[in-house]
């Protein structure tokens, strides 16, 4: 990068930028490294689970989760029904995460257990389960697969929601388990599009100089530190993840090897599976206590040795930019919108919500990506109640109403059903789904692009 001799302080801006661009790229080969350590730790779970099932009698897993949920008071197996239900449809994401959460509470239940112990433990695999998705999404985007990582990060910001908002109504023992959880939903996205953006801004430096180099620079710099913030909560989140599943490993080794009985007449050994109870959940309400915004900034705090101090943003200038810069907002149009009755105040399947135009065919929702983009696919996750042929075509464009059409989709169509296309990448600003045919209300969950 050649320094303007007028701006000599933009040496030391590059390398900030460059030092805060290094530091994401390290964050996000974290992230990938601790999912790649949970795939491994699989391995030795997977049996170690099938041993446990067998011991006590459990042929299915449905067999094992109606045990759990007989243990549950009438109040926690209301509240909770749903998070398992939601938990169980998405444990391909995580894959032994599900299960080997099950299998713990039952051993938890089979010691008597009471003041809540069974849901404090099913949220606290909930969670780490939101987690862990999100570390998955990260490695499949840093793999090239951007339209599924995306939706696995969705999925998982979503997840999390959930699970605190349950968590929070079970109350009791929970309460300092979800109190976090909240707060990640809008961190989502902030991963997506970190490397493009880095490799844009460094060459763009390079191509500039002088007063234009500097203000580049500076702007560099808010963008970055922001994003490095996010970086930063999303390596956490994986970390606690991975360590969480290294002490599910440790429990269920100790269930394998151990005869649990039920009631308190096995006191001994009851008191070692509470004892490795207690130290999970105390794990992983310390690695929780940490991924925030504040605790979050201390840790980068320790690692900026060589500051550029004069031009970094502050904490809350940096929680800004994230929250109202960085993290997209498609604005979008539709033919038609059915109002939710709960009021929400989402319904844009373009940014965390779903869309339903509460009437049927010919409808159409049209996303703008307040920008010329480059876009190359699309991947749009059904809201249909009703299982039977559908007709959609998607367009796309530099203006409102895009005429040229890049995809169509005519089958037989279900909920929740994945509909993805990819086309050779081109520059656009909007892009419209128009259904002509549908067996139930037009509605989509989720819209992402590649």
């Amino acid at each position: 990068m050649s320094i303007d001799l007028l701006y000599p302080d933009n040496r030391k801006r590059g390398a900030r930028v460059e030092g805060l661009a290094n530091d994401i790229i390290a964050f996000q080969a974290e992230c990938v490294d601790e999912a790649n350590a949970m795939e491994a730790l699989d391995k030795r779970i997977r049996p170690l689970m099938d041993q446990v099932m067998l011991k006590y009698g459990f042929k299915t897993f449905d067999q094992l989760e109606a045990r759990v949920k007989s243990m549950l008071t009438e109040e926690e197996r209301k509240k909770l029904e749903k998070l398992l239900e939601d938990m169980k449809n998405t444990a391909h994401a995580t894959n032994t995460a599900f299960p080997s959460t099950l299998l713990i509470a039952f051993g938890i239940g089979l010691g008597g257990s009471a003041g809540g112990r069974i849901a404090r433990m099913i949220v606290a695999g909930v969670a780490t389960h939101s987690f862990r998705m999100f570390a998955n999404g990260v490695r499949l985007l840093m793999a090239g697969e951007f339209a599924l990582g995306m939706r696995f990060i969705r999925l998982a910001g979503r997840f999390a929601g959930t699970a605190a908002e349950v968590g929070a109504g079970v109350g009791g023992a929970t309460a300092r388990l979800v109190v976090r959880l909240g707060r990640l939903i809008k961190l989502a996205d902030i991963l997506v599009i970190l490397g493009v953006v880095i490799d844009g801004i460094i060459l763009l430096y390079s191509a500039i100089e002088g007063a234009r180099q500097r203000e580049e620079l500076r702007r560099g710099i808010k963008d970055l530190f922001a994003r490095r913030l996010g970086a930063k909560i999303g390596q956490l989140q994986a970390h606690a993840a991975a360590s969480y599943s290294a002490n599910v490993h440790a429990m269920l080794l100790t269930m394998s090897l151990m005869d649990i009985k039920p009631g308190p007449h096995n006191d001994a050994l009851n008191a070692v599976i509470k004892a490795q109870e207690e130290a999970m959940i105390g794990k992983l309400q310390k690695d929780m206590e940490i991924i925030n915004y504040d605790e979050a900034t201390k840790l980068l705090h320790a690692m900026d040795t060589d500051r550029y101090l004069d031009e970094d943003p502050t904490k809350e200038e940096a929680i800004k930019t994230l929250e109202t810069e960085i993290l997209p907002q498609v604005p979008i149009r539709f033919s038609h919108q059915w109002i939710n009755p709960k009021g929400d105040g989402n319904n844009n399947p373009f940014q965390e919500g779903n869309w339903n135009a509460g009437a049927g065919p010919e409808q159409w929702i049209e996303g703008n990506l307040k920008s010329v983009q480059k876009v190359k696919g699309i991947s749009m996750e059904c809201d249909q109640f009703v299982e039977g042929r559908s007709y959609h075509v998607v367009t796309v464009g530099k203006d409102p109403n895009p005429t040229q059409v890049v995809a169509t989709f005519d089958g037989n169509t279900k909920n929740k059903q994945i509909l993805s296309a990819n086309w050779q990448e081109m520059d656009i600003q909007y892009v419209r789904i128009t259904t002509t045919v549908s067996p139930t209300w037009v509605a989509w969950t989720d819209i992402q692009f590649a």
